[in-house]
């Protein structure tokens, strides 16, 4: 939404330019496996519920499910 606001105001020339400039890549982290136990459960209830309110297309929900193991 903000990307949006901010192309609005036509201080960029396209939404691409607006987006690249509120962006700043500053590294890349990377998963810990000791630490997917404990967000496993709260992540699968968030797939569940974005797919209830019909905000996750069911294919995404059943493979965002079947990389925690939850089916």
């Amino acid at each position: 939404m903000a990307a949006l606001a901010a192309y609005g105001t036509g201080a960029a020339a396209t939404l691409v330019d607006t987006a690249k400039g509120m962006v700043r890549a500053g590294g890349t982290v990377s998963p810990r496996p000791e630490h997917t136990a404990r967000f496993a459960e709260p992540y699968a209830r968030l797939i569940g519920e974005l797919g209830t309110r019909g905000w996750l297309p069911s294919a995404v929900a059943a493979y965002s499910r079947a990389r925690i193991g939850t089916t």
